[in-house]
């Protein structure tokens, strides 16, 4: 039987079509790194935490966030330098990284004229555990880094009794930057008759719990250390004594 060429081309071509079908079984190697190596499949997950090395989302951001981020986000009372993530951080705080002399934000922190430091008086200095945490971060190269860290706060060992309120009490409110922006109008947590007021009438607890129908506390930033908000609810359930 003869076959013309176009006859032979036609068949050739439904030739390469079914071969083309053919699959050939899924590389088990493959197969072995898609389920067994997530870093390429999802990227990089966090290491442990090293004790030596200062983290940006584990100790830098959440000090920065509590302590600046209510007058340092947009709609703020400073919102013309924002403090509310790490490229603004990076941007605004003038973050040299390997030079902690030469950054705008470790100077301010550490500035002994009131009219230049920051947190502004009537807020107290940063403790100088976090000066120090921010200058070794800085030191480190200022990384936008991470670890497997526990977001839950030390819960457990955490069992306030007897709290006092100016040693305790004013002090978590200065050092998570609440006497710097409430320190005059219809909220005052600068003394001791301001909190007392809030305290009474279930603003103050609310607030730092995040209740519903109350306005989230410090504004613009994360909830309180855990510990620091049970400190707080014990010195209230006490009688708010001014202590």
């Amino acid at each position: 039987m003869r076959f013309s060429v176009r006859a032979f081309s036609v068949a050739f071509l439904l030739f390469l079509c079914v071969q083309s079908c053919k699959h050939e079984p899924f590389d088990p190697i493959i197969v072995e790194v898609l389920t067994n190596d997530s870093n390429l499949v999802f990227g990089p997950t966090p290491g442990a935490c090293d004790p030596d090395t200062v983290y940006f989302e584990r100790d830098v951001l959440p000090l920065i966030a509590n302590v600046c981020g209510s007058c340092h986000k947009p709609g703020g009372q400073n919102d013309g330098i924002l403090l509310t993530n790490y490229d603004e951080i990076m941007q605004y705080g003038e973050i040299r990284p390997g030079n902690p002399g030469a950054s705008e934000l470790y100077e301010v922190i550490t500035e002994t004229d009131l009219d230049k430091r920051m947190p502004p008086p009537p807020a107290s200095v940063l403790a100088q555990e976090d000066i120090d945490m921010i200058r070794k971060w800085i030191e480190q190269g200022a990384q936008n880094n991470t670890c497997n860290f526990d977001t839950g706060g030390a819960t457990g060992a955490c069992n306030p009794a007897s709290v006092s309120f100016a040693n305790e009490v004013s002090n978590i409110l200065s050092s998570n930057g609440c006497t710097g922006c409430h320190s005059g109008g219809s909220i005052v947590l600068n003394n001791y008759a301001g909190v007392k007021t809030v305290a009474d009438n279930g603003r103050l607890l609310g607030s730092i719990k995040h209740e519903a129908g109350y306005r989230a506390m410090p504004d613009g930033g994360g909830k309180l250390d855990s510990c620091d908000i049970a400190t707080i609810e014990v010195w209230i359930n006490e009688g708010a004594n001014d202590n």
